[in-house]
């Protein structure tokens, strides 16, 4: 699973097709810990780099930072 946001990708659309695909591959997303760092490794430069500062323990609370920081 390569996934990764485009530049005219929004949160909400790279999330969509995130979880589109874990379901074809779940191997990938199989732990909480392991979807998170999928999920931030397709996020736009820009947004990663925001998260790297942040406590984050759930995918959800990941997602909410990666729309606040877009």
């Amino acid at each position: 699973m390569e996934l990764k946001m485009n530049g005219n990708m929004t949160v909400k659309q790279y999330a969509s097709k995130f979880t589109e695909l874990s379901w074809v591959a779940p191997e990938f997303v199989s732990t909480e810990r392991l979807k998170m760092s999928r999920f931030k490794e397709g996020l736009a430069f820009h947004i990663r780099n925001q998260s790297a500062a942040q406590l984050i323990f759930t995918y959800e609370e990941l997602y909410e930072l990666a729309t606040e920081v877009e």
